[in-house]
């Protein structure tokens, strides 16, 4: 994957077009609709963000697949817990980082 090269390599301009692209892409593949794979598609984008120290870009993404898996399946469904497990781990890394400079 083209965006997790840049990632590594620091490029996060670079990577947050790479990565619209292909959301892009899928968007346009479904039709415009809201589904599971775009939405996990931003998810695991902002997993690997956060797990890169781009933790306010990773909330911001996460937050993202919130509102659409609110929209398209409702709070009660497994994914929403899931990212908002994950959204309380990475505000709590975060505060870690920042605690420490």
């Amino acid at each position: 994957m083209v965006a997790e090269t840049l990632l590594k390599l620091g490029k996060i301009d670079e990577v947050d077009k790479e990565v619209q692209l292909t959301y892009d892409r899928l968007v346009q593949m479904y039709g415009g609709k809201l589904n599971a794979d775009v939405i996990e598609y931003i998810f695991v984008y902002a997993c690997r963000l956060n797990e890169a120290g781009y933790h306010n870009k990773s909330l911001e993404q996460l937050k993202n697949a919130l509102n659409m898996q609110k929209e398209y399946r409702g709070e009660a469904s497994d994914k929403y817990r899931e990212i908002t497990t994950t959204i309380k781990k990475v505000e709590a890394t975060k505060e870690k980082y920042e605690g420490n400079i």
